[in-house]
This record gives structure tokens, sequence and C-alpha cells, in this order.
């Protein structure tokens, strides 16, 4: 199926700060203590919760700040198949590469 109703990029930003920012009040930090555990200054940290703009680098140290480096990992990673037609295919091309 299809999904006509693809996320824009500035919709996965802003998806991706509300997600940080739920998961740092869950932790019980303040945005001030994880701009400092991020080493970022406040002002970037709370930029980028609402507007989803930082820096990768910033980015992967949110991540370690909010214990949620497997979720920075796994980004470009390969999907398992959905079908045992797409895994087939897949064995197909890799034996050809």
């Amino acid at each position: 199926m299809i999904d006509l109703e693809m996320p824009t990029p500035e919709d996965i930003r802003l998806k991706v700060a509300r997600n940080a920012k739920e998961r740092r009040k869950s932790l019980g930090y303040t945005q001030e203590r994880l701009a400092e555990m991020a080493g970022m200054s406040l002002p970037s940290y709370r930029r980028f919760e609402q507007t989803g703009l930082i820096a990768f680098d910033k980015l992967i140290n949110v991540a370690f700040a909010l214990d949620s480096v497997d979720d920075i990992q796994g980004i470009f990673s390969e999907r398992p198949p959905k079908s045992m037609k797409e895994l087939l295919e897949r064995n197909e091309k890799r034996r050809k590469t």
C-alpha cells in the first residue's frame, strides 16, 4: 500500500523535537540540564525543541543524554523485508553485487 500522506522534512524535524521533549520530561530533566548534558547552550536546545533544527553532532549528544543512542544508530539501517518476495529479491541483488 502506498502512503499518500508522506510527512515533510519539517514534519519529521518537529516530530523528533517533540519526542526529545517528551523523553526529557519523562526523565525529569529541565531544558537547562539537558542542554548542559548535551554540551550545548540553553538557547540552542530551546530552539531545537521549538523548531527541530539542530546540528547532527548535537543531535547525537542529545541522544546520549536521553539514553537514546540506539535510535540514532538505527537511522538508514536495513529494514526487515515486508514479504517473502522482497526477501528473495534482496538475496538475489546481494548475489549479483
